[in-house]
C-alpha cells in the first residue's frame, strides 16, 4: 500500500508539475496574444492612417488635375489670338523692313537728283557765262 501510495504521490507531482508548465506555457501563449493583438491594433490604426494620407492624396490629385485640363482649356482658347498676333508681328516686321528699304531707296533717288540739280546748276552757270561773253563781243 505505502508503493502504491507512493506511486500516486509520484503521479500527482508529475501531473502537477506537467499542469505547472502546461499554465506557463499558456501563460506565455496569452501574452504572446496580447502583445500579437497589440500589434495587429497598431498596424490597423497605421493602416487607418495610411489610407487617410492616400485619400487626401487622391483628392488632391484630382483638384490638381481638374486645375490642369482648365490651365489646359484656357491656353487652348488663347493659342488662336497668340498665333494670330505672332502672324501680325511678323507680316509688321516684314512691312517695316520693306519701308525702311524703300526710305534708303528714295533718299538714295534724292542724293541723285539733288547731283544732277548741282550739274544741270553748273551747266546753266556756264551757259550764262558763255552767253554773257559772247553778248559782250557783238
Amino acid at each position: 500500500a505505502e508503493l502504491q501510495t507512493e506511486f500516486f504521490l509520484w503521479q500527482l507531482y508529475h501531473i502537477h508539475r506537467d499542469i505547472q508548465e502546461r499554465e506557463e506555457a499558456a501563460d506565455d501563449l496569452r501574452a504572446e496574444q496580447e502583445e500579437t493583438d497589440q500589434l495587429e491594433t497598431e498596424k490597423a490604426a497605421e493602416l487607418k492612417d495610411a489610407k487617410k494620407q492616400a485619400s487626401t492624396v487622391r483628392r488632391e490629385v484630382t483638384k490638381s488635375e481638374k486645375n490642369r485640363v482648365k490651365l489646359a482649356a484656357e491656353v487652348d482658347k488663347l493659342q488662336p489670338s497668340v498665333i494670330k498676333s505672332t502672324e501680325e508681328i511678323k507680316k509688321l516686321k516684314k512691312q517695316v523692313t520693306s519701308d525702311e528699304k524703300a526710305v534708303a531707296k528714295v533718299k538714295s533717288q534724292a542724293e541723285s537728283h539733288s547731283e544732277t540739280l548741282e550739274d544741270l546748276e553748273k551747266e546753266i552757270e556756264e551757259y550764262t557765262q558763255t552767253e554773257s561773253q559772247l553778248q559782250e563781243e557783238y
